[in-house]
This record gives structure tokens, sequence and C-alpha cells, in this order.
């Protein structure tokens, strides 16, 4: 088993929209509070970067201001229909999500110290009856063209 990428979490908005600065957490935590409407999936539909985002939120939420103005999405992946129909100030989910619907625009990955990823990994079943041809797909997603359509899909190859 081999570790081929990850991917962050990221703030997004409907593409054309304001975009607030979230560059370190203390302007992360300003953009929150300056939010009219903040979202992300509701962690009960069992997403890893929802889950995440609503520790993260509680804990920076030392008022309550963050929760008043949350707006979960409730069913699976609708958040980017509720972002893309307007209103929401930012938004948060896995940046792989976010660059795959061109109605929504990443702001940025969530500053270093409070990212979170999520690795994906590769492997052959030692039963296989293909092994060979598995272990040439992790070779290939180790190259530089993979890395590059990975990248271009908001996910990080591993270096």
């Amino acid at each position: 088993v081999a570790i081929v990428a990850r991917s962050g979490v990221g703030a997004f908005v409907r593409r054309g929209d304001p975009m607030p600065d979230i560059s370190d957490v203390e302007a992360f935590v300003r953009a929150l509070g300056d939010a009219k409407v903040i979202t992300y999936s509701d962690p009960a539909l069992g997403g890893s970067a929802s889950n995440y985002v609503a520790g993260l939120l509680a804990k920076l939420d030392t008022t309550g201001e963050i929760k008043a103005k949350t707006k979960l999405a409730v069913k699976y992946r609708s958040i980017a229909n509720i972002v893309a129909a307007g209103g929401v100030d930012i938004a948060l989910n896995q940046i792989t999500e976010i660059m795959a619907d061109p109605r929504l625009e990443l702001i940025a990955p969530l500053p270093a110290p409070i990212q979170r990823y999520t690795n994906y990994a590769a492997g052959v079943v030692a039963t296989s009856a293909h092994r060979k041809v598995g272990q040439e797909l992790i070779g290939f997603l180790g190259t530089p063209a993979a890395a590059a359509i990975m990248r271009s899909n908001g996910f990080e190859p591993k270096e």
C-alpha cells in the first residue's frame, strides 16, 4: 500500500462572489466573524471534511457567533447547490469536491496550523490475478503526468 495523494479542506464561495482573506488563522477567524452565512455539510452525513470542520468551528467559536450563522447542507452533496444559489459568504469542504464544480471558486486551503488532510492510498490485493497491472497503475500514479492531473483536480500528489 502506498499513499499516492492527499486532499485538504478549503474555503470557497460561489464563482465570482467576494473572496475573504483566510491567509492565516487570525484572518480566517475574522472572515468567519464577518460572514453573514457560513455553510458546510452536516457531519451526520459522515463526510470526513464536515466532521473535522464541525469540530474546528466549535473550537474557534468562543462566543457562539459562528454557530448562529451556520447553515448545514443536510443532503448528501447538496453543499455545492446551496453555495451556487448564492447568499453564502464562506463555505468549507474538501478541496477536491470544490474543484470538481465549475460554479464554485476555491478561496484557499485552510491555513496550515488548522489544516487537515485526507490521504488516498493505492494497493494491490495479495491474491489478485492482476498484480502486475495493479503495480503498474501505482507506478503511473507516481509520475509527473499523473501528478499534474491530480493537482488540477485539487489533490496534492505524493512527492
